[in-house]
């Protein structure tokens, strides 16, 4: 879709190479969502974790995020300061 737009992407793996932290933030926060949308549940150990607990805060599910990048929810695309959620794998 992306290029299709004329937009050639860069690709980040990012169970590969993880976002920073700030990053992370800063992606959510352009989003307009919040940390829990983010949050992927299936294949993941988010239930394991008790991520569905509504008591969790942001810094919370942002921490958990960075220490197993599977959480995060995959597709993002960024393009001059926008951030916009793309299903290109659902």
């Amino acid at each position: 879709m992306i290029r299709n737009s004329g937009i050639e992407p860069h690709v980040v793996e990012y169970l590969k190479t993880p976002p920073s932290r700030a990053l992370l933030e800063q992606l959510i926060k352009r989003a307009g969502i919040s940390p829990r949308d983010l949050l992927r549940q299936k294949g993941t150990p988010y239930a394991e974790f008790g991520l569905a607990d509504e008591s969790l805060t942001d810094e919370q599910l942002v921490d958990a995020m960075m220490s197993h990048p599977i959480l995060a929810q995959s597709a993002r695309s960024c393009d001059f300061g926008q951030v916009e959620e793309r299903t290109l794998n659902a």
